[in-house]
């Protein structure tokens, strides 16, 4: 899926947050997103026969990429994984301390809990204002990968609830949406409709090689950012 990583007409910046489920069962390098080659999430193979595995985020700058990985996760069992990446200045500035915080989470219906949870951060320094900069960049973003990237093979498995929000979400709604996978709430009461600037929930049933559009579900219709489905048949 194609879609734009630009400034919204809201904040005008780039998204503080970008929040997702996915679930595969193929063992292998995969790119679950990415921005072009400045940045991307992806998943790494721990290399054992096993369904474990890592969720990374990688940020490109001037001395190749920086990646914070999660702890080792069963990423490959075929049940779905809630992932979210946040900005936690909520700045565009790119000579600035900055951290860039991962999170990796898998709820059990039969628990009725989280079972798997994992969260990393990436530290950037105020002199690496390259790595700043890539994030800010304006690319566009594949969803499940391009054909062709430095992150791993394309993306093959399910994904739903894809999101953007323009602020950096905080970590009692993210684990509300690992329970709820339908629910978005923020971090106010107007959060849904002020904050979510791009929504996909793919749930629309379609032939994607017939019709490729996939709306922007979100709140606010007044900026939607619509999608391309490319290549499925």
């Amino acid at each position: 899926i194609q879609t734009t990583w630009v400034d919204d007409t809201s904040s005008n910046r780039k998204p503080d947050t970008v929040e997702f489920r996915f679930k595969t069962e193929t063992g292998s390098d995969q790119t679950l997103v990415q921005a072009g080659t400045d940045w991307a999430i992806s998943l790494k193979n721990n290399n054992a026969p096993d369904d474990y595995g890592y969720v990374r985020f990688l940020l490109n700058g001037v001395s190749g990429y920086k990646i914070a990985q999660t702890s080792v996760l069963p990423v490959y069992n075929d049940k779905y994984f809630s992932v979210m990446l946040r900005r936690m200045t909520g700045s565009d500035a790119t000579g600035i301390d900055n951290n860039y915080q991962l999170f990796a989470k898998q709820y059990d219906e039969t628990m009725d809990r989280i079972v798997y949870s994992s969260v990393v951060t990436m530290s950037i320094s105020s002199s690496e204002t390259s790595y700043n900069s890539s994030y800010v960049g304006d690319e566009i973003v594949y969803i499940g990968g391009s054909g062709s990237n430095d992150f791993g093979n394309q993306f093959s498995g399910s994904m739903m609830e894809f999101r953007y929000w323009n602020s950096t979400l905080n970590t009692a709604s993210f684990d509300n949406h690992v329970t709820s996978p339908h629910s978005y709430d923020g971090n106010h009461l107007s959060a849904s409709y002020t904050d979510l600037v791009l929504r996909y929930s793919f749930i629309e049933d379609k032939y994607l090689d017939v019709d490729g559009d996939i709306d922007d579900a979100s709140s606010d219709q007044s900026y939607i950012q619509s999608g391309s489905a490319i290549g499925f048949t």
